[in-house]
């Protein structure tokens, strides 16, 4: 079964990547799902990091009503990672090192999803983070005599981005997800948030002095 069950997976995938290139997302990510759960059935971690690159090429074009599916397939596929690396890690006798910290990251409120019925995922931001990581910014450094605690909550009807940053805001910190309605805060001396689309699109800069609503933004 496990060689039937592994060209099923990666014929799956394969379908899976042909219909997201298409456009029927639906069907793509149907297949993909299921290429995820017979390739963690295996033990394949390189399987599932493929497909969890599939499926995170797909979401940087995603349109808004298929995010959370997109979503769902993210966060799963992100545990199985984790699940399968931790295996691998205790069968060579070497320390584990954790390739998805950001599920545990305080503040993110899409991971309470940890703990309900559904698998609501952590989204990948990559274009965004990749833009924090090139300008330099890899640490967010906080003094506990000067930082003040900033919130901004996202008032709009669609997902977005929120970093931290200083005028010109050239430069972004722990660039983070927001859903429709819900608020994040941070501990920190930045009195900025900048916003972006998850596609990595500048929308615009909140002050984050006062209390702050993503409709507030305006130019950088």
């Amino acid at each position: 079964m496990g060689e039937a069950r592994r060209k099923r997976a990666e014929e799956a995938l394969a379908e899976g990547r042909r219909l997201l290139e298409s456009g029927d997302v639906h069907g793509a990510l149907r297949l993909l799902d299921r290429a995820r759960k017979d390739f963690v059935q295996e033990g394949d971690l390189g399987g599932v990091r493929e497909l969890r690159k599939v499926v995170e090429d797909g979401y940087r074009l995603a349109d808004a009503q298929d995010e959370p599916a997109y979503e769902r397939l993210l966060y799963g596929s992100a545990q199985n990672v984790r699940f399968l690396s931790r295996k691998r890690a205790a069968e060579a006798k070497v320390p584990w090192e954790d390739p998805h910290p950001e599920l545990d990251q305080p503040g993110r409120p899409e991971m309470r999803a940890g703990v309900t019925s559904r698998d609501i995922p952590w989204i990948a931001i990559g274009a965004v983070v990749a833009a924090a990581l090139v300008a330099g910014i890899v640490l967010l450094i906080v003094f506990a005599d000067t930082t003040d605690r900033r919130g901004i909550t996202n008032d709009s009807t669609a997902s977005v981005v929120v970093g931290l940053c200083d005028s010109p805001c050239d430069t972004v910190a722990k660039p983070l997800l927001l859903r429709p309605g819900e608020r994040i805060s941070w501990k920190t001396t930045y009195d900025r948030f900048a916003i972006s689309k998850p596609s990595g699109a500048r929308i615009g800069c909140v002050d984050a002095t006062r209390r702050a609503r993503v409709s507030d933004a305006d130019s950088c």
